[in-house]
C-alpha cells in the first residue's frame, strides 16, 4: 500500500494499545492473531468489498484475509 514519504509521525509497524491500561501507549499489544486484530480486519474487509471500484479478492488479501 502507498505510503507518503513525508509522513514521519506514522509507526513502521501495527499497533495495538489497551488504552484502559497504558494510557502512554508504552506496550504495544498488536500482533496478527491477536482477536482484536482479527475482528478489525474483518469488518474493514468486509468493507472494502462494499466498495465497488474494490475487488473482493483485493479487499481479502490486503489484510491476509482469505474468502
Amino acid at each position: 500500500e502507498y505510503r507518503d514519504p513525508r509522513d514521519k509521525r506514522t509507526p513502521d509497524i501495527p499497533e495495538l494499545y489497551d488504552l484502559t491500561t497504558d494510557i502512554n501507549e508504552n506496550r504495544n499489544l498488536y500482533s496478527s492473531d491477536h482477536p482484536v486484530v482479527k475482528e478489525c480486519n474483518h469488518i474493514i474487509s468486509n468493507r472494502m468489498q462494499a466498495i465497488s471500484e474494490i475487488s473482493p479478492k483485493r479487499a481479502s488479501s490486503v489484510l491476509g484475509l482469505e474468502n
